[in-house]
């Protein structure tokens, strides 16, 4: 509506008015311009969408954004002008010579690239409203599988169990369940947390699972040192954690074990979450929300620039690998 009413009606009004102030008004020349105007904008547009089918060009920082549309308003302008002076189309007021097309090609270049300036400030904010609300949700999926009354109660059966026979063990579970709650709780008002808060969240919650299935569950955590600064997405690894527990060992016999793997090089963070469980047939596979939620996340924190993979075989288990940057955080953030 903005592109197709607003804009050629806004052109021909301000030339029409500024040309009268100079005192060489023309219609001719007013809808000329404005028709200069509306075409620039419009193949600036349809470029824009020609290069968004190549990923490779794309880029979701700042400057990409505005690199792609400086060369996308100059094939626009240029192209609008040229068309439109083979047409005879009056673009240029007569005190000045009609084979220059600088007047013209700079008003096109600075609307254009005006609207997309617009265009990349909507874009961003609501790409930080999906964010916030993807968040909140992550945060309540997350909540939901650690402290849910199911989970709640086994936890504190367990405590109670305990007491009388083990009171170490039931101490030691109650204190984990404590700082698994705090955590949460530290952390509910971040969008993203050093990796070793992350780690922290993670191995309260290992250790209240690995204490309700006693041998039926190992796990191993290898985090390399010189990551535990990096910046991560809150609750990342928790989602994948709980599926291997609940779906990867659900009917294995022999003791499962889970096992994560954090390194970092070239400026890029490397997380790995492999069991030996069941394993399942990725082949048109639907995951669950929580993976759903954290595949948002990180498309949305990171855009092109990490990647999730999942990988698994029937009766061999799964792996899932997550590829994030390193050295900086997105506009967004």
């Amino acid at each position: 509506m903005i592109l197709l009413i607003y804009v050629p009606l806004f052109n021909f009004l301000f030339f029409s008015l500024a040309m009268t102030n100079l005192g060489f008004y023309s219609l001719e020349l007013a809808a000329g311009l404005s028709l200069h105007m509306w075409s620039s904008a419009l193949l600036c547009l349809l470029f824009a969408k020609f290069l968004e089918t190549f990923p490779r060009l794309n880029s979701d920082s700042t400057k990409g954004f505005i690199s792609k549309y400086c060369l996308c308003a100059t094939v626009g302008g240029t192209t609008s002008f040229m068309v439109l002076n083979s047409f005879s189309l009056p673009l240029v007021p007569e005190p000045f010579t009609a084979k220059t097309p600088m007047g013209p090609l700079m008003f096109s270049y600075i609307e254009v690239l005006l609207f997309a300036s617009l265009k990349y400030i909507l874009q961003q904010q609501q790409q930080h409203m999906e964010l916030n609300a993807n968040y909140k949700e992550a945060q309540f999926r997350a909540l939901k599988a650690q402290l849910n009354p199911h989970m709640l109660f086994n936890s504190l059966n367990l405590i109670s169990s305990e007491i009388e026979h083990n009171p170490d063990n039931a101490s030691l579970l109650l204190d984990e369940l404590s700082e698994l709650l705090r955590g949460v709780l530290r952390s509910s008002n971040q969008l993203l947390l050093p990796l070793s808060q992350e780690i922290e969240l993670t191995q309260h919650y290992l250790v209240i699972q690995k204490m309700r299935f006693e041998q039926r569950l190992e796990y191993e955590l290898n985090i390399a040192p010189d990551c535990l600064q990096i910046q991560v997405p809150g609750l990342m690894l928790q989602p994948f954690i709980e599926n291997c527990i609940v779906h990867g060992f659900a009917t294995k016999k022999d003791p499962g074990i889970i096992q994560v793997d954090i390194r970092q090089k070239n400026n890029t963070l490397y997380v790995t979450v492999e069991d030996n469980g069941i394993g399942f047939n990725p082949e048109g596979k639907t995951y669950g929300h929580g993976v759903g939620i954290v595949r948002d996340t990180l498309e949305l924190l990171y855009g092109s620039g990490h990647e999730l993979v999942i990988v698994s075989q029937p009766g061999r288990g799964t792996k899932i690998t997550i590829e994030l940057p390193a050295d900086q955080l997105t506009d967004q953030v």
